[in-house]
């Protein structure tokens, strides 16, 4: 459960991707993008995992990264 404030609520959130057994921190995700936080550095057309987790609920997403990543990528990476 999120945290309970004197003057409301907020909500737990957390979004990775995992790839290959590792986890990384995703910024933000939008239609068909994503910003990672953390560095990651993959092939294109990496399969991963998107998991947006928001208090006790869970969604997965199987994506595939179309144009890879690399440890030095910054704005929005494209997803299929």
């Amino acid at each position: 459960m999120g945290i309970q404030w004197t003057d409301g609520y907020s909500a737990l959130v957390e979004i990775f991707l995992e790839v290959n057994g590792q986890k990384f921190n995703v910024e933000r995700v939008g239609k068909d993008s994503i910003t990672m936080r953390d560095p990651c550095d993959c092939q294109p057309n990496t399969r991963a995992t998107l998991v947006i987790r928001v208090d006790d609920w869970e969604k997965r997403s199987e994506i595939c990264l179309t144009n890879g990543l690399g440890c030095d990528t910054h704005g929005p990476v494209p997803f299929t």
